[in-house]
């Protein structure tokens, strides 16, 4: 039986608009969707989200001054499960996807929060039709599906 290689995402890196956001959050989902109703003859309809859990933070380099100027932009997002300076391979496939920045909340915490006041925002990308894909080696990108 083939050893199974696991995967390891200790520190992702998660670029939104050419911006590095990985230090900025600490959960990551992508899920994928088909949309029956978009398939063609040659692919089927897949559209996906990413959901981020950011931690609010108001400085200068803080995700509400990163992101919040990029509300209802249209940005590319790219996933790379081994951080910004893995290149992608088999056992690292990178994801890039397009999205708009939806609007989010500017605080969310409640009294006797585990955290102590820290906040975390959950903020849900959804992809552009189509523009959902990965990569194997940095030069070829096929659709995720």
């Amino acid at each position: 039986m083939p050893v199974i290689t696991k995967a390891d995402v200790k520190t992702p890196s998660i670029t939104i608009g050419g911006i590095e956001m990985s230090c900025h959050g600490r959960q990551i989902q992508i899920t994928l969707e088909r949309t029956p109703s978009m398939d063609t003859w040659c692919s089927k309809g897949v559209t996906g989200k990413l959901v981020n859990a950011f931690f609010q933070s108001w400085g200068v380099d803080g995700t509400e001054a990163v992101l919040r100027p990029l509300v209802n932009s249209t940005v590319e997002i790219i996933f790379n499960p081994g951080g910004e300076a893995v290149i992608a391979s088999v056992d690292n496939p990178i994801v890039r996807g397009t999205a708009i920045v939806p609007p989010f909340d500017f605080v969310n915490v409640e009294p006797g929060d585990d955290d102590q006041g820290v906040t975390l925002i959950p903020i849900t990308f959804s992809f552009i039709e189509g523009s959902l894909e990965k990569t194997i080696d940095d030069l070829a990108y096929t659709p995720l599906a």
